[in-house]
């Protein structure tokens, strides 16, 4: 399995680009990429698409994807880290850079339970709630390769509810994601 961090979002929301924003001593973009890289994958790739967050990432053994495209959409990115990883993977877990709570060991959970189930998708459920990480055998690379907007891979989730596993968090702050300052804040907590 490899890793997918989507890092080239626009914080419209925030007014300013959340991923640098400071927390537990760093950014939190580094947060995450030290969290992913020190889990089990075989690889794990960042998309981006400013210099800031590619300056940062070239200081860790991750694979930087620059996303040229992403005012189309989250998809974009999406599509662009599936080319880049080519055929090197048998699934893939996309990880948001705005969910700074994500740590190694519930990434390693993840892997462990997707790999001793039988399952092409696998979401986490934090308390009843679908959310993120989430992971995508390759067996759907095709249509991930197909998606467009900013729909990220919900559309086949939605279409292939039946390919679905569902991993139970009873942690429900541990999938938030940071969307404004009032969530920022929270997590500072």
């Amino acid at each position: 399995m490899i890793g997918i961090i989507l890092a080239a979002g626009y914080s419209r929301r925030m007014g300013t680009n959340k991923l640098l924003l400071p927390f537990k001593n760093k950014r939190i973009i580094e947060v995450i990429i030290e969290e992913a890289i020190s889990s089990k994958f075989k690889k794990v790739y960042i998309v981006c698409r400013n210099n800031e967050i590619k300056d940062i990432a070239s200081k860790y053994p991750i694979n930087i994807v620059i996303n040229e495209r992403a005012h189309e959409g989250q998809s974009t990115s999406v599509v662009e880290a599936i080319k880049e990883a080519g055929d090197n993977a048998d699934s893939y877990m996309f990880l948001m850079g705005d969910q700074p709570l994500i740590h190694r060991d519930f990434i390693n959970e993840m892997i462990d339970f997707y790999y001793s189930n039988n399952s092409s998708i696998l979401v986490p459920l934090y308390n009843g709630k679908r959310g993120t990480p989430v992971v995508f055998s390759s067996n759907w690379k095709t249509e991930i390769l197909k998606l467009e907007g900013d729909e990220g891979g919900r559309q086949i989730i939605k279409e292939n509810i039946e390919e679905v596993l569902e991993y139970r968090i009873d942690m429900e702050d541990l999938g938030r994601d940071i969307d404004n300052r009032e969530d920022y804040e929270s997590i500072l907590l």
